[in-house]
């Protein structure tokens, strides 16, 4: 990633290159701290991290598990886009104290006139582009009040298992069952997906499409496994077992194996010695790959 941001940089000389590279590492490291907020906010409820993985489409941080009960799983989905927040707030403090008042003056009319309809005038528009395509800490500062509010409001979509997508669950999960929740969750982080895809391959934003592609299927799979993890809640390995007495000898036939397996329909069974000791576990599927080896000889 660093090779390329240089790559795509060479062109203003060694300081656009290191510009460029200064710029991707803020960017990853607000990136790095919205993790930061999820591990730390699950910490609280005493569920640890396994690891923060950084991608060229943002960062994962995988907990050992989502909180069980609605109000912390959105606490620890809010706390990411929160860290977010906060840097806005501290870039700009700095951006009022340091910056120079005329530039402030443009880059107002030019949130203003972006949210409430209107023109920009002409010398403040020169302002503006001249403070971004320079490399000053004003310029630095204001890209990254821009990427981290559009993490903030990205990350908000309900798109179920992004942060927004947690937030709609849990909200849903203080009514509804936590198997239900998670099923309208993802059907509606589909929609979104579907969403995501369909203004991507309009506006040429191909990355769109992968993430969506993404957030399509990790919703999906998530569903799934909580459909599963909740069919068996409560239930002990004991309740989940086939009770049966049934095992192998080593010495027994192998025909005679295939017929004990009509009796028994089990798709493995245990291998016990001449003492009872068992000694491994014999599945079907290897005796029938042995018949054929013998079939062929």
């Amino acid at each position: 990633m660093i090779a390329y941001i240089a790559w795509t940089a060479h062109g203003d000389g060694l300081a656009g290159i290191l510009y460029a590279i200064t710029l991707l590492m803020g960017v990853y490291l607000c990136v790095t701290l919205h993790e930061y907020g999820h591990v730390l906010a699950a910490r609280r409820f005493g569920i640890g991290a396994v690891d923060i993985t950084l991608l060229p489409i943002g960062g994962v941080a995988r907990l050992k598990s989502m909180p069980r009960i609605p109000w912390q799983e959105l606490v620890v989905a809010v706390a990411g886009p929160a860290v977010n927040v906060v840097i806005v707030i501290l870039l700009m403090s700095g951006l009022f104290t340091l910056s120079d008042e005329a530039v402030l003056n443009a880059f107002k009319q030019g949130i203003t006139s972006t949210i409430f309809g209107g023109g920009i005038d002409p010398q403040m528009q020169e302002t503006i582009e001249a403070v971004l395509l320079g490399r000053s800490f004003t310029s630095y500062a204001i890209t990254l009040v821009s990427v981290n509010l559009m993490l903030v409001l990205f990350n908000m979509l309900p798109a179920f298992p992004m942060d927004g997508g947690r937030v709609f669950r849990s909200l849903l999960a203080m009514f509804l069952s936590y198997r239900r929740a998670t099923w309208i969750a993802s059907r509606v982080g589909l929609l979104c997906a579907a969403g995501m895809a369909f203004i991507a391959l309009n506006s040429g934003f191909w990355m769109l499409v992968f993430i969506a592609i993404f957030i399509g299927y990790a919703g999906l799979a998530e569903a799934r496994q909580v459909d599963t993890t909740e069919s068996v809640r409560g239930l002990t390995v004991r309740q989940a077992m086939v009770n049966t007495n049934a095992s192998i000898p080593m010495d027994t036939p192998l025909t005679q194996i295939f017929r004990l397996w009509h009796s028994n329909l089990m798709p493995a069974l245990p291998v016990v010695s001449d003492h009872g000791v068992v000694v491994g576990m014999l599945h079907l599927r290897d005796v029938q790959q042995a018949l054929n080896q013998i079939k062929m000889h």
